[in-house]
């Protein structure tokens, strides 16, 4: 460990539970509207997220266009009309999706030790108001000298200006003595090893 000295962990299926809060905030919302969550639901959604949020990540989309046309997809490709509810299904999804602050079995743990020996940050794409409450209830901010969510900093991982930004503000200048964790290997590791 002693070969960095910072610590950007990603927030979503890195420190937090996001596939169960996902599921969850899903069936919350198809439940909601009166549509089915089955598995091939869930699974339609899961592929039209990501997607979405590929494309976002390679800047061939914005964050607004991503939350207007993620339920409009979604029930499309699941044969639905939208009858004007893929907006407030978006929104609604959004609202039950910050209640949901599952950690991941031992991430509080491992925490607790990495923050003896270095500078921890959480570094996320997510949006304000779904990030900050989930971080707020599961814990780890104690162990955390920075949160660094990406519509707050006006720019998203895998830029090198998001990343720029998070190091300046935790006063960190040696690059090399930086790592960063997270389970998306283009918006996480690449956008880290661009940094």
């Amino acid at each position: 460990m002693a070969n960095y000295t910072c610590i950007l962990l990603d927030a979503d299926n890195t420190l937090l539970d996001f596939d169960a809060a996902e599921r969850q905030a899903l069936e919350d919302t198809l439940q909601s509207f009166s549509l089915s969550c089955d598995a091939a639901a869930v699974d339609t959604y899961r592929r039209v997220n990501r997607e979405l949020w590929d494309s976002l990540a390679k800047g061939e989309i914005n964050r607004n266009k991503l939350f207007n046309v993620r339920f409009a997809r979604f029930l499309r490709a699941l044969g639905q009309e939208d009858g004007g509810n893929s907006q407030k299904m978006n929104d609604y999804y959004e609202e039950q999706l910050s209640h949901h602050a599952d950690v991941l079995p031992g991430a509080l743990d491992a925490l607790n030790e990495l923050a003896e020996v270095a500078t921890l940050a959480m570094v996320t794409n997510g949006t304000l108001s779904v990030q900050e409450p989930r971080i707020k209830a599961s814990g780890v901010e104690p162990y955390l000298d920075g949160v660094f969510i990406s519509e707050k900093l006006g720019a998203a991982k895998p830029s090198p200006k998001f990343f720029e930004l998070a190091l300046r503000e935790l006063g960190i200048t040696n690059r090399e003595k930086v790592l960063v964790v997270g389970d998306d290997l283009f918006a996480d590791i690449k956008g880290g090893q661009n940094a």
